[in-house]
């Protein structure tokens, strides 16, 4: 490839076993033949793969031959390469030892930082130098600081890097070719600036802004921010942690891989989808007067799970069938429309979803016919031109929900209107769903109703009311309520020490079936010190298992001692150092079960487990003053 500046980049890759002695390259300009210095008998096998640039006298077109050179002696595997290429005008990045600056002249091969009407070459290479013999360093990539920089087109080759510093940023005008990566610190960015825009290539952007016209060849992956005043051909997969996007149309919007214990990606302006939305992980936020828009040309949105949705508000427009994936709180609860004859393209329909699972049904005020109606999670949908349509209410977790499996026909759609709860007619659609029998005209909150009065029946749900930890001496006390209980064999208790990673420390018998409030309480001797997290489950006669939404953090500080156990990890003795001269030293399970108690007389005393299990074990040692835990690793 030839690039501005005189230069000359060959790509070679080493495909034998045999070492290489070197290069020889030779070139004629104009019928002057020149020829670059002969590198002296130096293997650079480590160079395989990599790239060489040679500068060449200024001229419009170069023709050159390169020799590679091995260094058997038996076999000959020279390999002779002609070039007859234009030279272009594109500046490639040189890079520096002790500087990465964009903007400094010396790290570009034309001696000149780029402008905005330049075009740009970025490559993970190696600078090759025939000083003493031949030699190889890798380029260090370029960082746009505070002074931002511009381009007209830019191609930033496989596994190079382009960083933006904070607040720093990168206009293009024109077309990107990316294999490597565009990174961000803090706000930088890479901004789209002018009517239209190409992006090809298989490579990441981080935080980015666009005012015109992107259109992406191929997927466009983005890890960071997006803020949109324009629009977005092709398919944009956001693939980072926590990102947020405002504004603008996208035509395919893939949300996926956003790991972390957050929100996933965030809109702040409302957005529009026109092609399809792929949900893999991560939630999808919309900010509060904001909506995530599908336009009439949208594909039914794929991949939606308790672990991607959409919480907020939804649009659809046109008149052909949708299902909107709502969410909230790890819980996917999605509602249908199918438009009536009436609707038009330019008809929309929105949507959202509240959870409240603490509320209990409402039993009271309700047309006959009607015996309970869900207050725990609600639909709010709307259609502000009036259009029919039919509604269909879907459940991800029949329990949850408080839907019994095999009365599923018992179930109507709530609808409240002009301040009453009505019953619409539905009809069980045989899995996860129910939808009205009738065309709806006018739209407010729906949510299950349930006919039978009997409690067993669709009780529409009953959870846990509270639950609450804190510490208490060298102890966590967890306490709940709930309001009423069906079928309730047994509550679990589960502490970790990273959210993730749950062990089972205690078990507190149900009251099978209850129609009041009941309260609970559980003590864990044996936590262990920082941030804890505990979860709570119960567990029907049937082992069906429903968490409470709630997980409980608990910060526990104990009051420790200076003790330490002398070796740890142990295969069975050890000494309890600097433990005074008086106390108790029990052994216990993670689960808190004692199973070993010490009286402790002396300062450093010896303590032998030997015939307990391999595994891990907790230590609480008293004195009558103050007490300490800690862990031991038995092997």
């Amino acid at each position: 490839e030839l690039y501005k500046g005189n230069l000359v980049q060959i790509d070679y890759t080493k495909t034998s076993t045999v070492g290489i002695k070197g290069y020889e390259f030779a070139y004629s300009l104009d019928g002057v033949t020149y020829s670059a210095p002969a590198p002296t008998g130096i293997r650079k096998d480590d160079l395989a793969g990599k790239k060489m640039v040679i500068e060449i006298p200024k001229a419009d077109r170069m023709k050159g031959v390169l020799t590679i050179k091995s260094d058997d002696d038996v076999k000959s595997c020279d390999n002779t390469y002609a070039i007859d290429k234009p030279i272009s005008n594109a500046y490639l990045w040189r890079g520096d030892d002790a500087d990465t600056d964009w903007n400094n002249d010396a790290n570009w091969w034309s001696g000149e930082a780029p402008e905005s009407g330049d075009d740009v070459v970025v490559r993970n290479d190696y600078k090759i130098t025939f000083e003493g013999g031949m030699s190889g360093t890798k380029i260090d990539m370029p960082t746009v600081n505070g002074t931002d920089a511009a381009v007209n087109n830019i191609n930033v080759g496989t596994g190079a890097k382009v960083n933006l510093a904070d607040g720093a940023k990168l206009t293009i005008h024109k077309d990107v070719t990316c294999d490597g990566q565009f990174n961000s610190t803090g706000s930088g960015e890479v901004a789209f600036t002018d009517a239209e825009h190409t992006v090809s290539g298989t490579g990441s952007f981080a935080n980015l802004s666009n005012a015109g016209t992107v259109t992406a060849s191929s997927d466009m992956s983005v890890t960071g921010n997006i803020t949109n005043s324009g629009k977005f051909v092709g398919t944009v997969k956001l693939n980072g942690a926590a990102q947020e996007i405002g504004g603008g149309d996208f035509e395919n919007l893939t949300v996926e891989n956003l790991t972390v214990d957050n929100a996933g990606v965030t809109i702040n302006n409302s957005i529009s989808i026109d092609g399809k939305l792929t949900l893999t992980k991560g939630v999808v936020s919309v900010n509060g007067g904001q909506a995530l828009v599908f336009t009439k040309n949208a594909k039914p949105v794929a991949g939606a799970s308790a672990n991607s949705y959409v919480d907020g508000t939804i649009w659809k427009y046109g008149k052909t069938p949708f299902v909107f994936p709502t969410g909230s709180n790890g819980r996917l609860a999605q509602i249908g429309i199918a438009p009536g004859s009436d609707a038009t393209d330019a008809t929309y329909y929105s949507a959202s979803y509240t959870l409240d699972a603490d509320k209990e049904p409402l039993t009271t005020g309700l047309p006959t016919g009607m015996s309970r109606v869900s207050q725990a999670e609600t639909w709010n949908v709307d259609c502000p031109d009036g259009k029919s349509s039919k509604l269909t209410l879907y459940w991800s977790d029949a329990k949850a929900s408080g839907i019994t499996p095999g009365k599923e026909s018992d179930l109507l759609v709530a609808h409240y209107t002009d301040g009453n709860w009505k019953a619409e007619s539905a009809k069980f659609d045989g899995v996860n769903s129910i939808t009205t029998t009738a065309y709806i005209t006018s739209y407010s909150p729906f949510t299950f109703g349930a006919k039978n009065p009997e409690p067993d029946i669709n009780p529409l749900p009953v959870t846990f009311a509270a639950f609450t930890g804190r510490q208490a001496g060298n102890s966590i006390v967890l306490e709940w309520t709930t309001l009423s209980e069906k079928d309730n064999d047994y509550f679990e208790i589960e502490r970790s020490i990273d959210g993730v990673n749950y062990v089972t420390v205690g078990f507190i018998d149900g009251a099978g079936n209850s129609s009041s409030l009941l309260s609970y309480q559980f003590t864990d001797n044996a936590p262990e010190q920082g941030q804890l997290y505990y979860r709570l489950s119960q567990v029907d006669f049937d082992g069906t298992r429903d968490y409470a939404d709630k997980v409980v953090t608990v910060t526990f500080a104990n009051n420790k001692l200076s003790v330490s156990i002398v070796p740890n990890p142990t295969s069975g003795l050890f000494t309890l150092q600097n433990c005074g001269n008086c106390g108790q030293l029990v052994i216990m399970t993670q689960n808190g079960m004692v199973i070993k108690e010490f009286d402790v007389t002396d300062f450093n005393q010896q303590i032998n487990i030997s015939d307990l299990a391999n595994g891990i074990y907790i230590a609480k040692y008293t004195t009558d003053k103050e007490s300490t835990i800690l862990k031991i690793v038995k092997f």
